[in-house]
């Protein structure tokens, strides 16, 4: 009776082990394929996010020139509206997608980005700062 106990026993370890090795293999190319997937989307995510700071830094190049919403740009109005509607994100409790905005538009004052100088420098000498254009609105 016990041999009939000790070989089942065995059986059932060696399908726990092959479970479990089965399990690892699983999780182990799951994470194969996400670092490629990091590898290939790298490129893309950081080509977005230099569109994206191009266009907060320069929204008014997306209208035709002599346009009022070209106009609009140029004063300040595309950032002022980003800013009331970052108010509002917060207001409504999207506390996570106003403090990405925030923190992108942190980046665009702290980090050169190829316009030959930091966005930041020209803003304390009240060329372009995110304040100046707030007032002029």
């Amino acid at each position: 009776m016990s041999w009939r106990l000790s070989a089942r026993n065995a059986a059932h370890r060696d399908s726990v082990v092959t479970a479990s090795r089965d399990y690892r293999n699983i999780i182990e190319r799951l994470q194969d394929i996400v670092s490629a997937l990091e590898d290939r989307l790298r490129p893309l995510v950081q080509a977005e996010l230099s569109v994206l700071v191009d266009v907060l830094h320069r929204p008014e190049l997306l209208f035709p020139e002599n346009t009022d919403s070209r106009k609009k740009c140029e004063s300040g109005g595309f950032i002022c509206k980003l800013i009331k509607h970052t108010k509002q994100l917060l207001e409504e409790n999207e506390e996570r997608l106003c403090i990405k905005v925030l923190q992108t538009l942190r980046e665009m004052m702290t980090k050169d980005r190829g316009y030959g100088e930091k966005v930041g420098e020209a803003a304390k000498r009240g060329h372009g700062g995110v304040m100046d254009l707030m007032c002029t609105v």
